[in-house]
């Protein structure tokens, strides 16, 4: 879709998750800190994921990583496994893995797995 077509979206989205965040101690009056914060990161995902559409490629991967670093905040001490493209855990700028990296120094470890048969596509073919 052309990206006049998806900006309305974008901001309506983003300005439901800004409401949710302005209004969360009203929101606590009637649901624990736990449910408020995680309708507010859903709200915060659905704004990344329209916007991903129109937004440069990088974004993707910064919205991952900034995802997996809020998810490891509700969860301190624990770790993580993430199952993802090689191109995403690479630690090149601008990819999930060298935002994560940054954050997490040499605690942030990428390992590879290999297939003996079988296909695996994660880009369709061009034509």
């Amino acid at each position: 879709p052309p990206r006049s077509t998806l900006f309305p979206y974008t901001t309506l989205f983003r300005s439901i998750w800004q409401h949710l965040s302005q209004n969360r101690s009203v929101y606590l009056a009637n649901f624990t800190a736990h449910e408020v914060d995680w309708a507010i990161q859903n709200a915060v995902i659905v704004e990344q994921a329209t916007y991903q559409t129109i937004a440069p490629s990088w974004y993707r991967d910064q919205a991952m990583a900034s995802n997996l670093e809020w998810i490891m905040q509700q969860n301190p001490g624990a770790r993580a496994v993430v199952w993802a493209h090689d191109g995403h855990v690479w630690k090149e700028p601008q990819a999930m893995g060298s935002y994560l990296a940054t954050n997490h120094g040499s605690d942030y470890v990428v390992f590879g797995q290999i297939f003996h048969a079988g296909n695996y596509n994660a880009v369709a073919p061009a034509g």
